[in-house]
């Protein structure tokens, strides 16, 4: 089973424009940038957080990669299949939804999901918007 990973993005460094241009022009994102488990695996998924929402869903695309221009232990997976969130889901409904994804109460950094139900959850939230 596929695991399901949520991964952060900023709007000042261009990571919102990246992914709504990737979204519209079907593009995937080639530079394994984006931080992500060392665990991720090609075909997992991937719900992406930027500006206080869940605003896209993606799949990794390549095994992760020490990153070198990030402190610690940091792995980049490059993404494809990128869709956007037809309406976003705020950090505030997250919490609602699922009052147990611990992710949520500081949600700074990358989390795979635990449960195969709470994945499924989210999934069915995410992909039906």
């Amino acid at each position: 089973m596929k695991n399901l990973h949520i991964v952060q993005g900023g709007i000042t460094n261009g990571d919102k424009t990246g992914l709504e241009k990737a979204s519209r022009q079907h593009l995937n994102l080639e530079r394994p940038k984006w931080v992500a488990p060392k665990g991720a695996r090609i075909g997992d998924e991937v719900v992406i957080f930027v500006g206080g929402q869940f605003f896209a869903t993606a799949v990794v695309n390549s095994p992760p990669v020490k990153r070198k221009d990030w402190p610690g232990h940091r792995y980049g997976v490059k993404l494809a299949a990128i869709r956007l969130i037809e309406k976003p889901i705020s950090i505030d409904e997250i919490r609602r939804r699922w009052p147990s994804l611990g992710w949520a109460k500081y949600p700074r950094s990358i989390y795979t999901v635990r449960t195969q139900q709470l994945a499924d959850q989210i999934r069915k939230v995410v992909y039906a918007s």
